[in-house]
């Protein structure tokens, strides 16, 4: 494998493949990096690579598995055991503050403030690392689990994607219009789905999408103390609410460019 890298791929591959782990004690880490971004295989047998081919399809999305979780369940971190080094930082806190709960001006604030960084630091590396790990427990197990279900002629799990829901219309449609292949197509029909995505797309770049951990939750209207009916100002648009809401800003009522929700 080592004369296959040498003559076919870069040199920070091959530094990856033949540069020895001194530290290492075992064969599985006995290179610096035993995940190269080559295609051994090809190389090997002599045939064209495809880390091109492989590359854009990984950049599309169109090989990863939607079912592989990103996050970790609730249920299996609570069937966890607690972090012997967080639970000695926190304790060593606890100790610290000796049960007061303000500490600002105080001699011990620096070093609580530094535990408390620490404590999150700590958390965040344990929960990336833990994700990490039921991604690949995942990939590992799954090959596994469908040739067993195969030869059980069990059926196989049937995947639902899930509902994409959009703010703005214009995204919407052009998902409709851009992701779905047609080859039936007529050249006059192809003139016209083009003009029509260009359209949206112009009008999607004039609207701003609102971050969804900024918004607002959508409670049970409160009565209105006012009339809804008004002979002097006429039929209002049913779509615009008569009166705004506590958590309303006033400086975005009347922006065009954003959501209505």
């Amino acid at each position: 494998m080592a004369n296959v890298v040498d003559h076919a791929a870069t040199d920070a591959v091959q530094d990856q493949v033949m540069r020895h782990n001194a530290n290492s004690a075992l064969y599985n880490g006995h290179y610096a990096n035993e995940k190269v971004r080559f295609d051994v295989q090809s190389a090997g047998l002599g045939r064209p690579s495809v880390d091109g081919v492989l590359r854009m399809l990984t950049h599309m999305s169109l090989i990863c598995d939607p079912r592989a979780l990103v996050h970790v369940p609730d249920e299996y971190l609570a069937a966890l055991p607690p972090d012997p080094v967080i639970t000695a930082l926190e304790q060593e806190r606890e100790q610290l503050k000796a049960g007061a709960y303000r500490i600002q001006g105080t001699s011990i604030e620096a070093e609580v403030r530094r535990l408390t960084a620490a404590i999150g630091s700590a958390r965040t590396k344990r929960r990336n690392i833990i994700s990490q790990e039921f991604r690949d427990e995942y990939f590992r197990c799954r090959p596994t689990e469908d040739i067993e279900r195969h030869n059980n002629g069990q059926l196989e799990e049937e995947y639902i994607e899930p509902v994409v829901e959009h703010q703005i219309p214009q995204r919407a449609q052009l998902v409709d219009l851009i992701c779905p292949r047609i080859t039936d197509i007529t050249p006059q029909n192809a003139v016209k789905r083009r003009i029509q995505v260009a359209e949206l797309m112009l009008a999607l770049c004039k609207c701003r999408e609102i971050p969804s951990r900024y918004r607002l939750r959508v409670g049970i209207p409160t009565p209105s103390i006012f009339k809804e009916e008004s002979p002097e100002l006429g039929l209002l648009n049913p779509i615009f609410p008569l009166e705004c809401r506590k958590k309303q800003c006033p400086f975005c009522i009347g922006d065009e460019s954003k959501s209505y929700k």
